[in-house]
């Protein structure tokens, strides 16, 4: 209650005291900019998708590689209409305001109940065709992914990866995209407060090995826009591994 009064009431950055808290408030604030997807057309990016099991969130993130190991951050989310004025309730969060700023999109099909993942992939082929972007891959969780699969691969022409949403799978994304945080290496759209809800609602598990994940605390505390960053975030950092990679046979060449 007293987090709900000194963010929303009093405008105020609150850093969590718990020690399993993912990410530092003070730290991702720190990121924001004023930088909106426009400033980004044209450019290569990596594209995350966190899908709802029925009516709740669903999410897509776009990371775009910037200089000096540095990126940018973009995040839309969509939710059936109908299910709206049960989510306020339930998440109490201005789920409204969202929808007016543009952070959220209300879909009506599917009579307004269940996610409408048509639209979904109408909408992302729309952003990507209007703001003339490069997708590089595509990271996704398998769950309730079966029904558009055809459609991501006519949207997206290049590879789609089914990222397993286990700590084995995710520890060096979700690692290494807390450590760019902390590096000041991400850029987001600093108006974006569900992107950043959704950052300071997460927390890390971790399983035998020491490896982590994100999860949530509770019901309410979504974190879907950054399962969708984290999924994109996987592709990017193992693109840019393999990137700095030398080629053997070029080495050998030069060395002979």
């Amino acid at each position: 209650e007293l987090v709900n009064f000194l963010t929303k009431t009093l405008n105020q950055w609150v850093t969590s005291g718990g020690d399993e808290a993912y990410i530092d408030a003070e730290k991702w604030q720190n990121c924001g900019t004023d930088k909106t997807l426009e400033d980004m057309r044209g450019r290569k990016c990596y594209f995350g998708l966190d899908l709802s099991s029925g009516g709740g969130l669903t999410s897509i993130a776009l990371v775009f590689p910037l200089d000096n190991d540095s990126a940018y951050i973009w995040s839309k989310s969509y939710m059936p209409e109908r299910r709206l004025q049960e989510h306020i309730q339930t998440d109490d969060v201005p789920y409204q305001m969202w929808t007016r700023q543009g952070l959220l999109t209300l879909t009506s099909g599917l009579y307004g109940i269940k996610t409408d993942y048509k639209r979904i992939m109408a909408d992302i082929k729309e952003i990507i065709s209007a703001y003339e972007l490069e997708v590089l891959g595509v990271g996704y969780a398998r769950h309730n992914i079966e029904g558009i699969l055809a459609d991501m691969e006519e949207i997206f022409p290049c590879n789609l990866t089914d990222i397993r949403q286990s700590a084995r799978t995710l520890n060096d994304a979700t690692v290494d995209f807390q450590l760019s945080v902390k590096a000041g290496l991400i850029e987001y759209d600093k108006r974006n407060q569900l992107l950043t809800w959704s950052m300071l609602n997460a927390v890390t598990v971790s399983n035998s090995f020491g490896e982590i994940k994100i999860d949530k605390t509770t019901a309410k505390n979504r974190i879907d826009p950054c399962d969708a960053v984290i999924d994109a975030w996987k592709l990017y950092m193992t693109n840019k591994k393999e990137e700095k990679q030398p080629d053997a046979e070029a080495l050998l060449e030069e060395w002979l």
